[in-house]
């Protein structure tokens, strides 16, 4: 009799070993193969935070010109144009009447890759988005940063420059006649329906202000910030 008990206790604590080695080693399996990080999108224009670059040098998109800048997950385009460069290919010689724009590139696009139309004429410079794509814009009158995805946006056809009445990105002053960006107005970009970037307007005049007091000539230059919703 105690030599069955004694064999039975000794299998119970083999087995317990057994269990326990097998414990251990599924718990270091896990520590040795972690969960998998979420790689940064690889975008057609790449920026490190608080890195700035030329469009001139580092578009894929011909005739863009401005700047791209990064400041965490705020990016801000600035003077941002296209068209015919010089022949040097230094500097726009000869502006489109329309520009194109993508958030995710962070770069100039054209009428097929673009997300957004940027109208660049006096009398027009509506923000169009890409609904051919599935895209389509929705505005909410709330300051910036304080925009989330789950707020309560109304839909857009488009947005522009309001002289009085309707939803834009700008009101036209009238008494100094230049475009002056609708305070705490945000503008959301949306995907099929789901919430993809943010954007503001900031200005259309190159440097981000007009060149004079009245009836001011340097424009369009388009300065955007802008942030995806993750």
């Amino acid at each position: 009799m105690k030599t069955i008990l004694s064999t039975n206790k000794n299998k119970a604590l083999t087995y317990m070993v057994v269990c326990a080695l097998s414990l251990t080693t599924f718990s270091c399996s896990k520590d040795d193969n972690p969960a998998p990080k979420n790689e940064e999108y690889a975008a057609k224009v790449m920026l490190k935070d608080g890195e700035t670059k030329n469009y001139i040098t580092a578009s894929t998109a011909k005739g863009t010109t401005g700047s791209v800048s990064r400041k965490g997950d705020l990016y801000s385009i600035k003077d941002f144009r296209q068209g015919t460069l010089n022949s040097a290919g230094t500097a726009l010689e000869t502006a489109n009447t329309v520009f194109y724009f993508n958030f995710k590139e962070n770069d100039g696009a054209d009428a097929t890759t673009a997300q957004v139309t940027l109208n660049a004429t006096q009398r027009n410079m509506d923000i169009i988005p890409n609904t051919k794509d599935g895209y389509k814009l929705s505005y909410i009158n709330q300051a910036f940063n304080d925009v989330k995805a789950t707020d309560q946006f109304t839909e857009l056809e488009k947005a522009g420059v309001s002289f009085g009445t309707g939803i834009g990105w700008a009101n036209y002053d009238v008494t100094v006649h230049h475009v002056v960006a609708a305070p705490n107005r945000t503008f959301v970009l949306t995907k099929d329906g789901k919430p993809v970037f943010k954007f503001r307007v900031i200005s259309v005049y190159s440097g981000g202000m007009p060149n004079a007091a009245r009836e001011s000539t340097n424009y369009v230059f388009y300065s955007i910030d802008y942030q995806e919703f993750k």
